[in-house]
């Protein structure tokens, strides 16, 4: 797969070793424009590629290739018979021996003579496998009918600050490949921006909400979830999380989260919530859904923070 993109990004004029390539727009492009392969792109590539290993569709070179090896792993068996000290001369052999050479030579001026693009051999070695590339296109063309990875742009409004993306439709896997995706992206363009700079910004840039979050925790260090906890605040990234149990999130989550807010949470939690939120098991006894929430706010400068009730009236206001 990695191979196919790559390639795939080369087709369209983005080379891996050439990072002034990786922009779409500079003055030699401007009068040879090109755009970033889409998903529809990377089906049609591999699909291609996959034709071509089949049956040979757009290069004679290829299928000269193949033959070539065939023909000259024969020859290298014969020639490893006929130089065996203990064998005897055998007429029949050196004449079959000549005649693969002779085929190997007719495969060889073959595969010289119907280069087209110079990158035959190379494409060879990478794509030999069919089994392999076939599941790699059935991949591609799983992802294209998810919807995830579209051509066009959600229809959001740029001046709109509060952008909500409905991906209820989508099946769990689906989900999780969208969310961490697109919080990749997200966090890839503020570390773009740099840091953030408190005299003229302030400290947030954007806040990101994940609504039922225990879809998207994983066990890995390198889940985005927890790098954006340990490294967005820098960049100007606010991050939310919301879900039914203290369990579904991470130590990392945890351990760099600034404010814990504990709703209604069932008895069978509250030994967890008192060894990892370090609140005390009489103060969630006074938690109660819709009237009393249990908040704890870390401030700059203090090494421990005690959880504070807060009383939820129905007017949607807060007393302490």
């Amino acid at each position: 797969m990695r191979q196919l993109i790559t390639d795939l990004y080369a087709a369209n004029g983005f080379f891996v070793d050439n990072y002034k390539s990786w922009v779409l727009e500079d003055g030699y492009q401007r009068k040879h424009p090109k755009r970033y392969p889409t998903m529809d792109d990377a089906c049609r590539y591999a699909f291609g590629k996959l034709k071509q290993l089949i049956i040979g569709s757009d290069t004679k070179s290829g299928r000269a290739l193949e033959e070539l090896n065939k023909v000259t792993s024969k020859l290298y068996k014969i020639a490893k018979q006929l130089s065996h000290p203990d064998a005897e001369p055998d007429g029949g052999l050196t004449e079959k021996a000549l005649e693969l050479r002779s085929s190997a030579l007719r495969s060889y001026k073959e595969y010289i003579e119907n280069l087209e693009t110079g990158r035959e051999l190379e494409d060879f070695i990478k794509y030999e496998s069919k089994e392999v590339l076939k599941s790699v296109v059935e991949r591609f063309e799983n992802l294209k009918a998810s919807g995830i990875f579209k051509s066009q742009t959600a229809p959001f409004d740029p001046a709109n600050p509060i952008w909500r993306y409905d991906i209820t439709a989508l099946r769990e896997d689906e989900k999780r490949l969208f969310v961490e995706f697109r919080l990749q992206e997200l966090f890839s363009a503020a570390l773009e921006k740099g840091p953030v700079c408190r005299e003229t910004e302030g400290l947030l840039r954007d806040i990101l909400i994940i609504d039922e979050a225990h879809l998207f925790f994983r066990d890995d260090q390198n889940n985005i979830l927890n790098t954006i906890a340990k490294e967005g605040r820098k960049f100007g990234l606010g991050l939310v999380c919301s879900s039914q149990s203290p369990t579904h999130f991470s130590e990392d989550f945890f351990s760099n989260v600034a404010t814990k807010i504990v709703l209604g949470v069932d008895q069978m939690y509250w030994d967890n919530l008192v060894r990892k939120m370090k609140i005390e098991s009489k103060a969630l006894q006074y938690v109660k859904p819709f009237h009393v929430i249990g908040v704890q706010m870390s401030n700059k400068g203090e090494t421990r923070s005690r959880f504070t009730m807060v009383r939820v009236s129905n007017k949607q206001t807060a007393t302490i």
